[in-house]
């Protein structure tokens, strides 16, 4: 029961789809990532029909559903703003849709029941949406939803207003869902880590168009452009020329400052590139390291940051590079401002990318 979107374009007055290609294979749980106004809740939308395309078709199952209302297309979807019957239970609202279908009353509970404990719901069944947490709110509109045996399930932003707890928590009834229920999922996001976490595979997408699609280590690996790598957590931005070819490795050289990267792309005396360093990709260390097959330069330390668990460490090497490690880490060695360090990182650390503006 795959999703085939098959060039899908769209024109608003301010704002396009553009020739969207994208299949999503059946069981699969996919995440579509990107920044505020990259068009996901659109293309959702699209795919849910609350909006027509200009071109392009819609697949699911092998029925075309591009020209199909949307209550006729047996999807599931769940917007960003759960809205829930405030004066009906939990259990009322799940049942709703059901009744909507005149599904018998025996029947209506048997699904019910089986929704209910597959969300982890049932201690709750009979407390009003004013009496639950934003976490619990957004697991009823999900049974909604499942209520009624969608085979495609589309989350717009499903943890966007949770708390940490409730989150992990949520995330681990979608797999859940998703593996033991066996439904299509596409989940929408701007959350690097809540994709990476959940998604099969994921896509990039940025203003109506889908830049790269993979599973998270593929993209994390060989982002394509800059713009991925910088969704992706790159930091470390340059351009180079390559002054020096051998057979296991190439030299490459940034306004005086040289490394040596993999030599796996036939590269050229010569030729300039664009490439990105990863700050997880870089050692810091008290000492030089004798691996004679990682780059390794001696240099300061100029300014940190701190983000929650980890310091982000920008450390003068002839070449500004930022480097990761953990608030524990950079504690223990006593790391400031002017502190005298090693950096290293391997020769496949460089990742090179398709030319666009940084």
């Amino acid at each position: 029961m795959a999703l085939k979107i098959l060039n899908i374009s769209k024109q608003w007055p301010s704002f396009a789809l553009k020739n969207i290609n994208l299949t999503v294979e059946s069981g699969e749980y996919f995440a579509l990532l990107g920044p505020n106004g990259a068009g996901k809740t659109m293309l959702l939308e699209t795919i849910m029909g609350f909006t027509k395309p200009d071109k392009g078709e819609i697949y699911f199952d092998g029925q075309d559903l591009t020209d199909l209302a949307p209550e006729k297309r047996n999807i599931g979807y769940v917007p960003q703003a759960t809205v829930l019957f405030p004066h009906l239970t939990v259990y009322e609202n799940v049942r709703f849709g059901l009744k909507m279908r005149n599904i018998n009353h025996v029947k209506q509970k048997e699904i019910v029941n089986q929704v209910l404990e597959l969300t982890k719901l049932t201690a709750l069944e009979s407390r009003l949406p004013s009496n639950l947490s934003g976490g619990e709110k957004q697991k009823v509109a999900l049974a909604r939803i499942l209520a009624l045996d969608p085979q495609l399930v589309l989350l717009d932003e499903p943890l966007i207003s949770v708390d940490t707890v409730s989150a992990r928590e949520l995330q681990g009834e979608l797999k859940q869902l998703n593996k033991k229920a066996g439904k299509t999922i596409v989940h929408v996001t701007h959350s690097l880590v809540e994709a990476a976490s959940l998604a099969d595979r994921m896509a990039i997408m940025e203003n109506g168009e889908l830049l790269q699609v993979g599973k998270p280590k593929e993209l994390m690996a060989q982002p394509k452009n800059a713009f991925v790598a910088q969704f992706l957590g790159y930091e470390n931005f340059y351009s180079g020329k390559f002054v020096e070819i051998k057979k296991d490795f190439a030299v490459l050289d940034v306004g005086g400052f040289q490394f040596k990267v993999s030599n796996d792309c036939n590269f050229r005396v010569g030729e300039s590139r664009t490439f990105a360093l990863h700050p997880e990709n870089i050692i810091l260390g008290s000492a030089q390291p004798l691996n004679s097959h990682v780059n390794s330069f001696s240099g300061r330390i100029v300014n940190f940051e701190e983000f929650g668990s980890i310091i982000m460490v920008t450390v003068d090497v002839k070449l500004m590079l930022k480097v990761v490690v953990t608030k524990n880490a950079f504690l223990e060695k006593g790391y400031e401002i002017g502190t005298k360090i090693w950096v290293c990182f391997n020769l496949d650390a460089a990742k090179f990318l398709a030319a666009r503006a940084l």
